[in-house]
């Protein structure tokens, strides 16, 4: 066998060997960002929770209130339909849980079956243009911290089509 043949077969092996590595990285990347959003989202709805306890609650808007702090755009809409501060509180912590752990399901859309893709989207339809408390806290998200560009226009999408 000529030396040349065996160095291209060579080549052409780490070519593939090299080609395998970097689809392995954007793998791995991919996976890796998974895995924080998952983290960061289940890190925030269990602070959320934590914040239902009535200790926490009360304390929190105590300070809120002792330091001048302004509330938040739904809570203040709750409170003008009725509600106390606590339980539109309590509305806001429930609707932004709810939130992250939908937003990391669109995020992550592409491992999802199809059939998990259609309850996802039954789900936001319920939550955001059925249910009156769902919308009105989708409204006032949309320009507020959680605004995931991304997981906006798909949430739009979604309740823009008939059902």
């Amino acid at each position: 066998m000529n030396w040349d043949v065996v160095a291209a077969i060579g080549q052409a092996v780490s070519a593939l060997a090299l080609f395998g590595l970097l689809i392995q990285l954007s793998y791995a990347r991919t996976e890796a960002r998974r895995s924080v959003l998952d983290g960061m989202s289940n890190s925030i709805i269990s602070v959320m929770a934590m914040s239902l306890d009535a200790r926490c609650l009360g304390a929190s808007m105590k300070a809120n209130a002792a330091l001048g702090g302004e509330r938040h755009p739904f809570v203040a809409a709750l409170m003008n339909a009725g509600l106390t501060e606590e339980e539109a509180n309590i509305l806001q912590l429930r609707e932004a849980a709810n939130w992250h752990a939908i937003a990391q399901a669109i995020r992550n859309a592409d491992s999802l079956r199809r059939d998990d893709m259609v309850a996802l989207e039954v789900n936001l339809r319920r939550l955001y243009a059925k249910s009156p408390v769902g919308r009105l806290w989708y409204q006032h998200a949309k320009g507020g911290v959680v605004a995931n560009p991304y997981v906006m226009r798909y949430v739009d999408n979604i309740l823009a089509q008939p059902i």
